[in-house]
């Protein structure tokens, strides 16, 4: 999933672009323009919503980038580990999304949980 700087998406709001419509052509759309203001977070929005798509078999390595064509670099993205920013997700999406992301190799991931106990 990659988004990218100076994103036209960012210059507007859903509201504001639904009442130029309706003002230039007397019909304002149902459905939403999915604007946003936040290019990491939309990011990360993307990402979860193609870790929960039932329509996506294959989702062990779902990553997020921003290119930033400024400087032609490729910034990765990583999904939220606080609580709060998965609010709304079922417990078992959201730990099997954060094992899946996790940076640790599962030896790692073993070797950890093993020195906790």
């Amino acid at each position: 999933m990659i988004h990218h700087t100076d994103c036209g998406m960012l210059t507007f709001s859903d509201d504001e672009l639904k009442a130029q419509i309706h003002e230039e052509v007397g019909l304002k759309p149902h459905f939403s323009m999915e604007s946003f203001s936040d290019l990491e977070e939309d990011v990360r929005q993307s990402m979860a919503r193609i870790q929960a798509s039932p329509f996506v078999p294959h989702k062990e390595s779902v990553r997020g980038f921003v290119y930033e064509v400024e400087t032609g670099r490729l910034r990765d993205v990583t999904l939220p580990i606080h609580r709060s920013a998965w609010k709304g997700f079922s417990q078992k999406f959201v730990c099997r999304t954060l094992h899946r992301a996790s940076p640790l190799r599962d030896d790692e991931r073993r070797s950890k949980s093993l020195h906790a106990a």
